[in-house]
């Protein structure tokens, strides 16, 4: 009979519990902390090890977005800040576009109308939703004229911000304000295929936006 200080020592698996960080994906935000513009998303969840080796998963512990810069963590919803944020940029952008332009145009024939003005306000109100006044105008008009600003480098800087039916309201816009005095004159309209070409349209595209502009005026 085999004594029981000779029997083989058996040692079962050490069996519990940990955590584990998983990445979910990632992409690019504004970090609200340090300004990092990209991201990780991480799921952190519960599991039961064997030997410390993790086999059966266990319960959702929470999920994050984690800055690639600063390494801060937030709650998923960061994200959906980021958007509206990003949305309201893109409509800031198209908003001072639509009332640059249309400025410039107002002043291409050198003279400042009434006619003009009531146009520009009517236009903004009608594309943006927002409103503009005489004075928002006019002092729009002193910072152009005493500043000289520069409308190929003013769109240039849009490519990219404006998409094809943003870049159309710009031209429509500005052929409104064109016309508002009760004519187009040639240099309104070249200036016109100016604004289309440094938006990177078409003459043909630039023409028919016109053309359909003046059916509806």
């Amino acid at each position: 009979m085999v004594g029981l200080s000779a029997a083989k020592e058996v040692k079962l698996p050490f069996i519990g519990t940990r955590s584990l960080t998983i990445p979910t994906g990632d992409g690019s935000f504004q970090c609200p902390e340090c300004g990092g513009t990209e991201y990780k998303a991480q799921r952190v969840r519960r599991f039961v090890t064997v030997s410390v080796v993790p086999v059966v998963p266990l319960g959702l512990i929470g999920e994050y977005i984690e800055c690639q810069l600063c390494k801060g963590t937030y709650d998923q919803s960061v994200l959906d800040l980021a958007m509206e944020d990003s949305l309201s940029q893109v409509e800031a952008t198209f908003s001072e576009a639509i009332k640059r332009v249309m400025i410039l145009m107002m002043l291409a024939d050198r003279r400042v109308e009434d006619p003009e003005i009531t146009a520009i306000i009517e236009v903004y109100g009608q594309v943006t939703g927002r409103e503009l006044t005489r004075a928002d105008i006019k002092r729009e008009v002193l910072i152009a004229v005493s500043q000289g600003e520069d409308l190929d480098q003013y769109l240039s800087g849009l490519l990219g911000k404006l998409n094809n039916d943003g870049k159309e309201l710009v031209i429509k816009s500005a052929f409104l304000i064109a016309k508002s005095d009760g004519h187009l004159d040639e240099r309104e309209l070249t200036l016109l295929h100016r604004i289309g070409g440094l938006l990177e349209l078409t003459s043909e595209h630039i023409e028919d936006v016109v053309y359909s502009a003046a059916g509806q005026s």
